[in-house]
């Protein structure tokens, strides 16, 4: 017999930032990361912060260009100190948080919204020491130092520095100031792709319109993927036909003859959703309040799930199972694979944050069988969430949008699958 659990159940802005060197717009260096998954309003404002991540990374990418030709820049940045009804913090890092851009970079931007515990993560590519000061309230000195003239490959890093916890927010303006005269720089090559964790077979569009050309009009746009035939065009499409890391190169040149390139990998998913979701009704009480749905290893060996993440719409606001009952019943998240299982009971419900209840299967808050679910090669990931409830009871997810992202890892390498499913 079922017995209801009575414990208390614990509770867009578009921004444009204008980088000039003397009277030259520069546009930034777009770097897709897969963010963590939240409804339509959340996901808008990180695509926001990501894009205030690129241009901040686009203004060090080209203050370095200026600084090889020997001279030293200086890039001045004047912030509003709120955006959308919340600040917005950013700062520069090193190391293991850097770890999961998709360039691993051994720099980065990482920002956030005050409300989020999330942070957007853009690589910093830069040459010359770069440091970043705060001069007043909303003001700050970005500078370069010059280069030696003999500058090492694209993706290493020198001295970077930063005051930590800056203020990014709308209504930006920014001055570069050229101390020293400086010779032509060569453009900068930028890109973004959608989607950024593509399933094999799926068309992702390359997008190059944020590559820069510096006071030069860039004529030619040039595209390889996995080193394989030659595409052209400032937009184009590709499908990768297997999963695992491929790799999307671009080279821009100008009407002058110089050139930039960059190259970035696209992590194409092998672990494919069966478009199978559906209600459950685990319980008994009459009402589907559950969801269940499955994904298929589609690599040739086994990946590792480590974290599963759930969002609902405002008005789904609580994860409960409500029973004191063995998984997968009486637990709010249960999964399974290859013949093993790892569960999630939260003793009595869990409300769902704005940005989503991750369940991390590495550092876990019961006391079975911790650690991450390993999916042997074709095998079935199978997860129920039990069950979904407003402030009025347990809600029929019955056309309701839920939205699952499984980030697992696969021969050393981290993926993610998302999914928006309509049971």
């Amino acid at each position: 017999m079922f017995r209801r659990d009575t414990r208390a159940i614990s509770s867009a802005i578009t921004h444009v930032l204008a980088i000039a060197i003397v009277t030259v717009l520069i546009s930034g260096l777009v770097v897709s990361a897969s963010g963590a998954l939240e409804n339509e309003q959340e996901r808008a404002a990180k695509q926001e912060l990501r894009t205030i991540g690129d241009r901040i990374a686009a203004g060090i990418t080209s203050l370095d260009s200026v600084a090889e030709t020997g001279s030293a820049v200086s890039l001045e940045l004047r912030l509003s100190r709120r955006v959308g009804g919340e600040s917005y913090t950013v700062s520069l890092d090193t190391g293991s948080v850097c770890s999961d851009v998709a360039v691993n970079p051994d720099a980065c931007l990482s920002l956030r919204a005050a409300s989020s515990d999330d942070a957007v993560v853009v690589p910093v590519m830069n040459r010359s020491p770069v440091s970043l000061e705060e001069r007043a309230p909303g003001q700050f000195l970005l500078s370069v130092e010059p280069g030696t003239g003999d500058a090492p490959p694209r993706d290493r890093r020198t001295s970077v520095k930063v005051a930590p916890n800056i203020g990014i927010g709308s209504d930006v303006t920014r001055s570069v100031v050229a101390q020293e005269p400086a010779e032509q720089p060569r453009p900068i090559a930028g890109f973004a792709f959608e989607p950024t964790a593509p399933v094999p077979g799926e068309s992702v569009a390359f997008d190059a319109t944020v590559s820069e050309g510096l006071g030069t009009t860039l004529s030619d746009y040039d595209w390889t993927f996995d080193g394989g035939a030659p595409s052209s065009g400032v937009s184009v499409s590709h499908t990768f036909a297997t999963p695992g890391v491929h790799t999307a190169n671009l080279t821009v040149s100008d009407e002058d003859g110089r050139s930039d390139s960059i190259e970035k990998p696209v992590k194409v998913t092998g672990l494919v959703y069966n478009g199978d979701a559906t209600t459950t009704d685990l319980d008994a009480d009459g009402t589907d309040a559950g969801v269940e749905l499955s994904f298929t290893n589609d690599f040739g060996d086994s990946v590792s799930v480590k974290q599963i993440q759930v969002n609902t719409s405002d008005d789904v606001d609580v994860l409960t199972d409500g029973l004191f009952e063995p998984a997968p019943e009486g637990v709010e998240v249960y999964a399974t694979a290859s013949g093993r299982d790892r569960q999630l009971d939260y003793g009595g419900g869990k409300s769902i944050p704005r940005a989503g209840v991750i369940v991390d299967l590495e550092a876990r808050e019961d006391d079975d069988s911790e650690g991450s679910l390993r999916v042997d090669t074709g095998d079935d990931l199978t997860l129920y969430f039990n069950e979904f409830a407003d402030g009025g009871g347990d809600v029929d997810m019955s056309g309701e949008t839920v939205v699952i992202t499984v980030r697992y890892e696969h021969d050393g390498t981290n993926f993610i699958t998302r999914v928006e499913v309509t049971p």
